[in-house]
């Protein structure tokens, strides 16, 4: 007789060779749904890298924050009352290459302080003529400052805040019109000279009171110069410009237009361990609008991830005679003032980082140094004031 054993063994057999059979056709299954996961895959990044891609380029800024003053003197829009709005923003920026030398750019800006209104910043066409020689046009930065470009990118600027003795004079950032730049490259740097023009319109504070501001026919030009680590910029721009509003005839402005005139000059050194800073610069208005000059200096030291800066700027008006025996143009245009920051930057991430920064303005002299508090009050009601802030800046 066989054992069982012996008659199990052809079905066992059988068996095993069916579940071989089995295996090797999910095997190929499995290989062929592989192979055409990876053919799709390499398809998409083809996709992704082609052409059509490549015109679109998309990134974003955000900021957010906190700051309190010791007093309602207002520098820089700060109280006694905390603000958090006023220090958020996000923007967002978009870059369509028409072609290879021609591109579409459009910047929109949402501010806490206006209620998360959108504003278009830039919205301009630009065309490479040759390698060197660029054309632009439409809505674009007024270039007046060496951090005009950035103005609102928290994360790009190693100080909490630009200078306002020097960044606050222009009432204007953005304009409509064109420029032009070519850029020359030397054995050891290069040189860029941008020209200007166009016109501009905004709305702003005089004494508390909203007044309009135009300029027509603003021309202008810079010359930039730099190794990579030394920076050197020189401008000048002039334009027809117009102050309307209760608050602005009140102030005995007038009807129709002055000319106005700015001078620049701005000057940096970075070595990737110290950033020095300092611009200069005059206004000359034709009206009862200020002349000043202004100045600021900063200096940092990066030591890792941490940047401690300490920061100091000058304003002060040098028409005061013009409006003698004129106790309002007085009150609003006499300025004099001074301001001292130290501050402490962490880069937390590489595109995210958390500022810390202490402010103190004095020095007004006898006048209300531009200062919404004093000017409300009529009076010189605030003499200093100090301005705690901290701000987290981030880039996308």
């Amino acid at each position: 007789m066989f054992s069982p054993l012996k008659r199990l063994t052809p079905v066992a057999a059988g068996l095993a060779l069916v579940a071989a059979t089995q295996s090797s056709s999910l095997l190929a299954a499995d290989t062929a749904r592989l192979q055409q996961v990876e053919q799709q895959l390499a398809s998409l990044q083809q996709q992704l890298a082609g052409p059509q891609a490549e015109r679109l380029q998309f990134n974003g800024f955000f900021s957010t924050g906190y700051s309190r003053a010791t007093n309602d003197a207002g520098y820089a829009g700060n109280t006694e009352k905390s603000a958090l709005a006023e220090n958020t923003l996000l923007g967002l920026q978009g870059r369509y290459n028409l072609s290879r030398d021609t591109s579409l750019t459009l910047q929109m800006v949402a501010r806490g302080s206006d209620d998360w209104s959108t504003e278009m910043e830039w919205a301009y066409l630009s065309h490479r003529i040759t390698p060197s020689l660029q054309v632009r046009a439409g809505k674009l930065r007024l270039p007046l400052f060496m951090h005009s470009d950035a103005l609102e990118v928290g994360y790009a600027q190693t100080a909490l805040r630009p200078n306002r003795e020097v960044y606050g004079v222009v009432p204007v950032n953005s304009y409509t019109g064109a420029d032009l730049t070519y850029d020359h490259f030397l054995p050891y740097g290069s040189v860029s000279l941008q020209l200007f023009s166009g016109h501009s319109e905004d709305t702003t504070a005089i004494g508390g009171n909203p007044v309009d501001i135009e300029m027509r026919n603003a021309v202008g030009g810079v010359i930039t110069w730099t190794d990579f680590t030394w920076t050197l910029r020189v401008n000048a721009a002039t334009a027809d410009t117009s102050i309307s509003g209760a608050a602005a005839q009140n102030a005995g402005f007038g009807d129709g237009s002055s000319r106005g005139n700015f001078y620049g000059l701005g000057v940096q050194y970075d070595d990737g361990l110290w950033q020095i800073t300092s611009e200069i610069t005059r206004i000359e208005v034709d009206s009862a609008y200020s002349d000043t000059d202004s100045a600021y200096l900063t200096v940092a030291h990066r030591l890792g991830s941490w940047t401690p800066y300490i920061s100091a700027g000058w304003l002060k008006s040098q028409d005061d005679d013009d409006r003698r025996g004129q106790p309002l143009q007085q009150a609003l245009f006499n300025i004099e003032r001074q301001s001292y920051s130290l501050g402490l930057r962490w880069d937390l991430l590489s595109n995210t980082a958390l500022t810390a920064d202490w402010t103190h303005v004095n020095e007004l002299d006898d006048t209300l140094g531009g200062l919404s508090g004093n000017i409300d009050a009529g009076r010189q009601a605030f003499s200093n004031s100090n301005i705690y802030s901290l701000r987290l800046d981030s880039v996308f």
